[in-house]
């Protein structure tokens, strides 16, 4: 395990980050089209800053789907705790406001999973949806995977926590040392990467696609004036 898991993490970042590159290349090369034809580039507008606004609040799913805008508010802000508290694993010397949030963060822990299985419940439950994403609820199912694995590592079955430290700074430093011996860490560990792997680029490249579909918004308007 102490050469698979950071093979298997390493291999999980290197494609992570070459389709996150790929994806903003490709929304990018509109703009990039536009400078070298003399089209004035993007300016950054009150109504670019409301649609980031609009990404931030989800407020396209609040006016779709109230009930399953309360569970993904949920789960997003649970999720965003966790992974907050998870950085004293990666940091030496942990900063205090990391310390301060450890609380928050493992109530966060506890209320994950059971946002997952409440939008996991309104997505079935949702009569009106004609077409149902497998990969949806495949990642769903792997958040909810790796929710459960972390609750029984926090309450039941506690790997040794130094040694994790230890496994994940060496990690992140290209120097890894030895993971600790806890089968459920391995699967918890797997799975979070695995997540890494099969998140849908869209979401980390929703700030470009705004950008993008604001300059495609302008364009159309310089068009219609200039006939």
């Amino acid at each position: 395990m102490r050469i698979l898991l950071p093979s298997f993490a390493y291999g999980a970042y290197a494609v992570f980050i070459y389709r996150i590159s790929w994806r903003i290349l490709i929304l990018l090369r509109p703009s990039i089209q536009c400078d070298r034809n003399g089209i004035s580039g993007f300016q950054p507008t009150l109504s670019l800053a409301k649609s980031m606004v609009d990404i931030l609040i989800l407020s396209r799913l609040f006016r779709a789907n109230r009930r399953l805008w309360i569970g993904e508010w949920i789960f997003h802000l649970s999720f965003f705790m966790v992974i907050l508290r998870h950085l004293r694993y990666v940091l030496n010397p942990v900063p205090e406001w990391i310390s301060s949030l450890q609380p928050a963060g493992i109530f966060g822990g506890y209320v994950l999973p059971f946002s997952l299985l409440y939008i996991l419940t309104v997505k079935i439950a949702n009569e009106k949806e004609k077409y149902i994403s497998i990969l949806n609820f495949f990642l769903l199912g792997i958040l909810l995977l790796i929710s459960i694995t972390g609750l029984l590592m926090r309450t039941i079955m506690r790997p040794d926590i130094v040694q994790i430290k230890h496994f994940a700074i060496g990690l992140f430093g290209f120097a890894p040392g030895l993971p600790p011996e806890s089968w459920l860490f391995y699967l918890h560990f797997i799975m979070v990467f695995f997540l890494l792997v099969c998140l849908p680029t869209h979401i980390f490249a929703a700030p470009f696609s705004v950008l993008y579909a604001r300059e495609r918004k302008d364009g159309l308007k310089l068009l219609m004036h200039g006939k």
